[in-house]
This record gives structure tokens, C-alpha cells and sequence, in this order.
């Protein structure tokens, strides 16, 4: 038996993977290497006696330290810290007024109270109301103002209540109608009404005008029991 085998049967004998494997060189050698190999010395050497660029940088500090600076840096420091907004005033600029939150339920239920009462009244038509009774209460609603306005300046002198209600400005009337609207009760202009008053107040004004004048006063319509 050959050395070689006697090795394999000793590795066989103690079960070692080495016995499985093959005996075929693992490693080869490239083709032609031995005839570059010279070549890639002196390269690699070429290279390696080339200096680093880092080396090639000057030796000298590319900063300086300003002059004095050591002498000034504690006077920095401190100007630093007193910044504007570190000198405010600690102590607190507001402040609660005597007796404040004694008082505070009751200005608070007056201001409660103020605020339900200036709360405008809404005046609505109901449903039932006939078309004619609204164009009459339009029209004497017109009639009125020329007669508050007659009282108003106290003229002796007897006027028309067209001719009065012709010398007015519309945003006169507007602003009339808007701050006194809620004189003016529907049952009262119902009751002072008379049909053939109405047949002439309303004759002159169609059913155009009547229906632009309600929708420019902001009369809303309502359904509402009388």
C-alpha cells in the first residue's frame, strides 16, 4: 500500500470529510502570468512610491485665532446672555381688578340680559292672509310714513299724502321704514283699513311693485296664527 492510500484510509478510519474530496489541485495559475508578473511589480511599486495628495497640502494652520480673542471672550459671553429678551420685566404686566370674581356672575347676567334684549322682533304674515291685504298693508304702511313725517316737521300747511311720499328719497323711506317697523301691527292696519280705500290705494301700484317693495324692506312670510 502507498503512502497516499494509507492516508486515505486513515481518514476514512476516523471519518473526517477530508477522506470525500477530491485530489485535483483547487488552484490554478492564470495564463500568461509569469510573463506579466514583472510588469505588475514594477507597476504596483510605481504606485506606491508616488506620494499621497493628503502629504501634498501645506503644513500651515489654514485658520487663525483673532487677535485678543482670548482677552474679549469672557465680555462675549456675557453680552451674549443679556440678550433683550432676558432683561424683560419678571413681575407680571397684567393684572385682575379688585373684586373681579365677586362680580363677575352679575356682569355677566347683565350683559346676558342686554344682549336677549336688543334682540330685533320679527314681524311674519301669515299664510291665510289674502294677496290684496298684504298690497293694502304695503300701502298704508307708505301712507303712514307721509304722515309721520308730516308730524315730524309740524306744517301747518295741509299736504298730499302722494305729493309728501313724492319729495322723499327712497333711501330716506328705507331707513324710516326699517327703524319704525315695529309700530306698525298688522291687526291695527287690518282694523283702519277700509275695502274701498284699499281699492284706491292699491289701484295705482300693480303687483310688481308691491312684491319688489316687500322683497327689498326684507319682509319674510311666515306661517303664523292670528
Amino acid at each position: 500500500m502507498s503512502n497516499r492510500n494509507h492516508i486515505q484510509e486513515e481518514l476514512k478510519a476516523l471519518n473526517s470529510v477530508l477522506a470525500g474530496m477530491s485530489r485535483a489541485m483547487p488552484y490554478f495559475v492564470p495564463e500568461s502570468y509569469f510573463e506579466t508578473l514583472d510588469g505588475e511589480i514594477n507597476a504596483r511599486r510605481m504606485a506606491i512610491s508616488k506620494p499621497d495628495p493628503m502629504l501634498l497640502l501645506p503644513k500651515s494652520m489654514p485658520y487663525h485665532m483673532p487677535e485678543g480673542y482670548f482677552e474679549d471672550i469672557a465680555a462675549n459671553i456675557k453680552a451674549l446672555v443679556q440678550e433683550p429678551e432676558l432683561s424683560i420685566d419678571r413681575n407680571l404686566p397684567h393684572e385682575v381688578p379688585a373684586g373681579y370674581f365677586e362680580q363677575l356672575p352679575e356682569l355677566v347676567l347683565q350683559k346676558a340680559k342686554a344682549a336677549s334684549q336688543k334682540k330685533s322682533r320679527v314681524i311674519s304674515l301669515g299664510a291665510i292672509i289674502s294677496k290684496n291685504v298684504r298690497w293694502a298693508a304695503a300701502a298704508i304702511v307708505l301712507m303712514s310714513i307721509g304722515a309721520g313725517i308730516y308730524k315730524y316737521n309740524s306744517v301747518s300747511k295741509t299736504y298730499n299724502t302722494q305729493q309728501a311720499l313724492a319729495g322723499l328719497s327712497r333711501d330716506s323711506i328705507d331707513v324710516y321704514v326699517q327703524q319704525n317697523i315695529d309700530e306698525y301691527d298688522l291687526e291695527t292696519i287690518t282694523a283702519a283699513l277700509n275695502p274701498s280705500d284699499m281699492k284706491t290705494a292699491t289701484g295705482k301700484l300693480t303687483e310688481e311693485e308691491i312684491k319688489n317693495y316687500l322683497d327689498e324692506t326684507g319682509w319674510e312670510e311666515s306661517t303664523t296664527d292670528l
